[in-house]
């Protein structure tokens, strides 16, 4: 996405005081009780009722994120849901609940740093030299573990100020000197919504550049092939794409019995007491 796309997104957003605001590294949607006067157009997509609700829980569950069952999402919607409106408690929650039971019972092993996985992948590159990896945020940090964990000869992480939780096996570099350094095979871009666009001239030179922030990272380079987020997105893996189906029929299952529960406790005060407990 870029910066002018981001910047429409949030304005779109601005305009309408939606009591809930859900942003990841990948999407930034919006809930609503429906009222009038909604102001996002018909480009995005718009889910009601039950549909939405088991959207909610999907996404919460890392099945629409690129990598499937990523863990860092789920924390995003719970703060996102921070700020709901009470009385969506008992419906929300319910979505929560059953994102977090179908995570135990699958046991996701990827993490976000497996999109640099992919983003290799996409290039038709093997890990063999050196790693540049901008941004020392959780985002950064566990792509750089990632790519320690790959083989690369050495990884360097670039950011600002110097990480206050090292990483172990990997080089700080001032995110002001890396246009200086020696080549590598790969940078990775992982700073955040405030970074600058960064062109040729602030970046040493490398084989591939994999851009991951939200907006890019990187301007236009001539030269140098370029993987963005959005790649990763159009990817389908028809396996991949056959077990989030199969994972969203089992979750759609867990949050219906779920929701049946909530019903049953909303007839009884020592059910409501739960429902209480449960939301704080």
């Amino acid at each position: 996405m870029f910066r002018s796309d981001l910047a429409a997104v949030h304005e779109a957003v601005a305009r309408h005081p939606f009591p809930v605001r859900i942003t990841t590294c990948q999407r930034i949607e919006v809930l609503d009780s429906g009222g009038p006067g909604c102001p996002i157009d018909d480009g995005h997509i718009h889910r009601r009722g039950l549909d939405a609700l088991r959207h909610l829980a999907e996404v919460a569950a890392g099945l629409h994120s690129v990598i499937l069952g990523e863990p860092q999402v789920l924390g995003q919607v719970r703060a996102g849901l921070a700020d709901a409106p009470p009385e969506w408690g008992r419906y929300t929650g319910a979505a929560l609940a059953a994102a977090r039971e179908l995570r135990r019972r699958e046991h996701f092993a990827s993490h976000s740093g497996h999109l640099l996985d992919r983003g290799l992948a996409t290039l038709e590159m093997r890990p063999s030299g050196r790693l540049l990896v901008l941004g020392a945020g959780p985002m950064g940090r566990l792509v750089a573990a990632r790519g320690l964990e790959l083989g690369f000869s050495e990884v360097l992480v670039g950011s600002r100020t110097r990480p206050v939780t090292s990483l172990s096996g990997a080089m700080y570099v001032p995110l002001d000197t890396v246009a200086s350094i020696a080549p590598v095979q790969v940078v990775v871009g992982c700073l955040g919504e405030s970074a600058p666009e960064l062109g040729p001239g602030h970046l040493p030179s490398a084989d591939a550049l994999i851009d991951l922030g939200t907006p890019r990272n990187f301007a236009a380079h001539a030269d140098t092939p370029v993987v963005t987020l959005r790649h990763l997105l159009d990817v389908h893996d028809g396996d991949a794409d056959t077990r989030r189906r199969e994972l969203a029929s089992r979750l759609a299952a867990l949050m219906d019995r779920r929701l049946e529960m909530v019903s049953r406790d909303a007839a009884s005060s020592i059910g409501m007491l739960r429902q209480e407990l449960e939301r704080v």
